[in-house]
């Protein structure tokens, strides 16, 4: 895969671990806040996480490390929110990513589960429907000791699965030999 697979957009401002994506076309007012962070287990951290969010929410909570199995993913609780996408491993503990999505948004999720290796490449992803102009969000994340290659490998198969998708954004925490790995990407 070449470097100039990923690129990060200048219309994309980090706050805080929350990026404002203002979208183009038709509605140039719309904007849609995400919030990503490594939660390192998200088993009762939610309500905490709320308060800090509390004055501006955003539209999607995006979370890496969730330390959850599918039954207690399916179970997790955040008002005002529905889980919309994720991903938990099937052999080894903790590790996961989700995506949780303001309730009244509608969405469609991207199935990429046959593209998860547990460590190695973790994903789950969504479109965003109407609103914000179909764009796609995907979460990914690949432990410090997982094989970058495979990682690579993966991660050119979804990018031709979803390059028919007009915008994709990718929130990543790849443990990555170069920084720009471990940012908020766009292609």
């Amino acid at each position: 895969m070449n470097e100039d697979f990923f690129w990060t957009t200048s219309s994309l401002k980090q706050v805080l671990g929350t990026c404002i994506i203002h979208s183009r076309g038709q509605t140039p007012n719309k904007f849609f806040k995400l919030f990503h962070q490594n939660i390192r287990g998200l088993r009762g951290k939610t309500s905490e996480l709320l308060c800090h969010l509390h004055k501006d929410l955003p539209h999607l909570l995006c979370f890496s490390e969730h330390h959850l199995n599918q039954s207690e993913v399916d179970f997790i609780n955040i008002e005002n929110y529905s889980l919309g996408a994720k991903y938990c491993r099937r052999i080894l503990q903790r590790g996961g990513v989700s995506i949780f999505i303001q309730s009244y948004l509608q969405f469609t999720i991207l199935h990429l589960d046959k593209y998860c290796v547990d460590q190695d490449t973790e994903v789950c992803a969504l479109q965003l429907d109407s609103t914000f102009s179909n764009i796609s969000i995907i979460v990914i994340y690949r432990s410090h000791t997982g094989n970058f290659n495979t990682f690579v490998t993966q991660l050119d198969k979804i990018q031709q699965k979803l390059c028919t998708i007009k915008s994709n954004l990718i929130i990543s925490q790849t443990n990555g030999r170069r920084s720009v790995w471990n940012e908020v990407l766009c292609y």
